[in-house]
């Protein structure tokens, strides 16, 4: 993934006296991609071919691919939202990503919305921290060390 996906969404700001025009030219077509990245990496368990499998890594399982998902969600709500600040952008009506958690307040069962996105945000945390410590780094591991792909079937 390169690394303006990466960052895509999470440097964005939307400066109240900016056009439409203006916040049309910030889109590009990776952020809303990278939410579709980060979906199929958790619906296809892609996440599991870097992970040393131990113990700790497969009792989380469940709760890494969770996280890797609501991540998803997360820059896809952030992506729809900037796309929505587009589209509405006047110099009299800002809007932009700081509305995203009073977006979701206002929708039907919001509270539990909130709570999902932020619950989801803290899965993806843990996905990084498992990341960060068991990563495998292929030229630097030592052979036929078995990832979480390997011990769990499917990769």
């Amino acid at each position: 993934m390169s690394d303006h996906l990466k960052s895509g969404l999470a440097n964005r700001t939307l400066p109240s006296q900016q056009t439409r025009d203006e916040i049309l030219d910030q889109i590009n077509p990776d952020d809303l991609g990278a939410a579709g990245y980060y979906l199929h990496k958790a619906w296809d368990e892609g996440y599991r071919v870097h992970l040393r499998a131990n113990q700790l890594t497969r009792r989380l399982n469940t709760l890494l691919k969770m996280g890797v998902a609501a991540n998803g969600v997360v820059i896809g709500v952030i992506g729809a939202l900037i796309l929505k600040a587009a589209m509405s952008a006047s110099t009299e009506n800002p809007d932009g990503i700081g509305s995203v958690f009073d977006w979701l307040q206002e929708q039907v069962f919001g509270q539990i919305l909130v709570t999902a996105l932020c619950l989801g945000l803290l899965g993806f945390a843990l996905f990084c921290w498992i990341n960060a410590l068991y990563r495998v780094v292929p030229k630097a591991s030592q052979n036929g060390t078995e990832t979480l792909g390997d011990a769990l079937g499917g990769n």
